[in-house]
């Protein structure tokens, strides 16, 4: 029952604090926007990049590959002495 309550409180609160509370709190403050491309922008660039491709990578495989193939069966055997 913890667990399933942690899962569900992690799975509200991760996009909530990104999606919705993070650029309001942005916006609030009316921050300007950066000028231009300066070094900590071009260094945040490629982690930004690998995990939007990992983020798609998996929501590829659970929409696309999940759905046409069968869920393989445990193999493990059970011997009884």
């Amino acid at each position: 029952m913890w667990l399933l309550l942690k899962n569900l409180l992690f799975t509200v609160l991760v996009p909530g604090f990104t999606v919705g509370w993070v650029p309001w709190v942005f916006l609030l403050r009316r921050a300007p926007l950066p000028a231009g491309w300066t070094w900590p922008l071009w260094l945040a660039a490629p982690p930004l990049f690998a995990g939007a491709l990992v983020y798609g990578a998996s929501a590829f495989q659970l929409f696309v590959v999940a759905y046409e193939e069968e869920v393989p069966r445990c193999r493990v055997r059970i011997i009884s002495c």
